[in-house]
Order: structure tokens, then C-alpha cells, then sequence
């Protein structure tokens, strides 16, 4: 249930919602729940949580003894994210920025 859950939450692109009952479909069911977990890394990987992503994958193709074709594309668009994320992104300027804004919003 959660699982189907997660993929219509997906469908609408409510990815924290989807994320949210992919694992819960985990909690409950590990073992041969490759949607699961492909629904649960896709999320994570739409949400930025890269390396929970990352994690979800490895773990997927451990539970499902190397069937790694399954998750290729998942991996592939985690790959591509990440590569993106760590050459346009600079997190501690960013944040700086934000702070920068932050403060001149409540000066206002």
C-alpha cells in the first residue's frame, strides 16, 4: 500500500510525501521490495538528499542480489545530479547569501 502510495505521490511530484512512504513500505518489507527502494532513491535524488540516494541504490542492489539493471537509471540521473550539484553549487557561499538577505529582510 505504501509503496503504490509512493508512486502516485511521485506522479504528482510530491516527492517528500513519496519519499516519506517509500520508506515506510521499507520499514515494513526489505526483502524483494526493489519498488521500494527505487521509489525511495528517486525521491531522495529529486529532494537533493544525494548521498541518502546514493545509499538507497547500493543497498537496493545488495537486497536484490546484483540486479543492478534495475536501478541503472536512477543511478544514472543520481550521477548526473550530483556532478551538476558539486559544479554550480557552492554551499557555503550560497548559505552566506542567504544570511546576507536574511538579515536585510528583519532590518526592514
Amino acid at each position: 500500500l505504501y509503496s503504490n502510495r509512493a508512486a502516485a505521490h511521485i506522479q504528482e511530484k510530491d516527492f517528500y510525501a513519496g519519499y516519506e512512504d517509500a520508506k515506510r513500505s521499507l520499514k515494513l518489507e526489505k526483502h524483494g521490495n526493489c519498488k521500494g527502494f527505487y521509489r525511495a532513491a528517486l525521491c531522495a535524488c529529486h529532494l537533493g538528499f544525494l548521498p541518502t540516494a546514493e545509499s538507497l541504490i547500493d543497498e537496493a542492489i545488495k537486497e536484490d542480489h546484483g540486479k543492478s539493471e534495475d536501478y541503472s537509471s536512477v543511478k544514472e540521473m543520481l550521477e548526473k545530479k550530483m556532478t551538476c550539484m558539486t559544479e554550480y553549487r557552492k554551499p557555503q557561499a550560497t548559505a552566506k547569501r542567504v544570511l546576507k538577505n536574511l538579515e536585510k529582510v528583519i532590518k526592514k
